[in-house]
């Protein structure tokens, strides 16, 4: 007589299969999905990806992660049951995600689930090797203070929505492939802001005027972009402002006077664009400049010296 052996995931009831499987290893449990569908339908669910990651993920994790671990590497490539499991039970409580200059996620997208760390104040994945957009999920995290995606693989556009993060101190998304206009609408509302780094990219459009609403701003720079368009004059009203990056873009039009009330200003770099008209004399006013670089732009012309001008 034939008989037909059943594997053992068939003859118990599946809550007793998940228990006894949810002692396997996290990094090695996903491997069971090629065995049966059986085994499949009991891993990929967020029950059991849960339980099984509470097997293994301490309960009294540190509020700042410095230094990812191997769970948190696996947490950009994980099944999305196992990134929204592991988001509640490993990354929920964290108030900073510092894992800058690590670039160990190559080539791996922002996992959509990071938008569920609602507790981050601090998020750095500063050269991760990150690709992919950036996800309109983080535009969640309000408790945010620092974001900071900087010198990835990033592509597509910034979130328009980026102005709820309204708590937003420091905004790095520079030295990335990110293209499409400044949003203005959404960077006006940072008002908390202090630097505001969107360079180099292949950002395009005009400079938007709402960044002069950015009253904290210490450091603007959207150097190394596409963009064209005159300097709008509400940038140049910024009260705090020490450093401003514009240079190798397409700026057309000339320097607008209103230079003269950037009172705190240090660096000025506006060379390599297409600037052009007369050098308005208010520069000679800022007491504090060090330094003010307007070489190649053909037009501009100067009918005083000042010695911190290269032109």
């Amino acid at each position: 007589m034939l008989t037909i052996r059943m594997p053992f995931q068939a003859k118990l009831p599946a809550e007793i299969t998940q228990q006894i499987i949810s002692w396997i290893h996290p990094s090695e449990v996903l491997a069971l999905r090629l065995t049966s569908r059986a085994f499949n339908a009991a891993i990929m669910t967020r029950y059991f990806a849960t339980m099984n990651l509470r097997r293994f993920v301490l309960s009294d994790m540190e509020t700042s992660n410095k230094s990812p671990s191997e769970f948190d590497e696996l947490f950009f490539r994980w099944p999305e049951v196992y990134r929204l499991a592991y988001a509640e039970v490993g990354l929920k409580k964290l108030a900073e995600l510092d894992w800058g200059e690590d670039d160990i996620f190559l080539g791996t997208p922002i996992p959509l689930e990071v938008g569920r760390l609602v507790n981050l104040v601090k998020l750095n994945l500063n050269d991760c090797g990150l690709s992919g957009a950036i996800p309109l999920e983080i535009t969640s995290l309000v408790k945010l203070q620092v974001l900071s995606l900087y010198e990835n693989e990033l592509e597509g556009t910034i979130p328009v929505d980026i102005g709820r993060l309204n708590n937003l101190q420091e905004l790095y998304l520079g030295r990335n492939k990110l293209s499409g206009i400044i949003p203005g609408e959404g960077i006006g509302q940072l008002t908390k802001l202090t630097i505001l780094n969107l360079g180099p990219n292949h950002l395009s459009g005009n400079i938007p005027p709402q960044i002069g609403s950015l009253i904290n701003l210490t450091e603007l720079y959207l150097a190394n972009n596409f963009l064209t368009g005159s300097i709008p004059e509400e940038i140049l009203r910024l009260p705090n402002l020490l450093d401003m990056f514009l240079h190798c873009n397409q700026l057309t039009g000339q320097i607008p006077k209103e230079i003269g009330r950037l009172m705190k200003a240090r660096c000025l770099y506006l060379e390599d664009n297409q600037l052009s008209g007369e050098i308005p004399f208010e520069i000679t006013t800022l007491r504090y400049l060090e330094d003010c670089d307007l070489r190649n732009n053909a037009g501009l012309t100067c009918s005083f010296e000042f010695p911190l001008i290269q032109y």
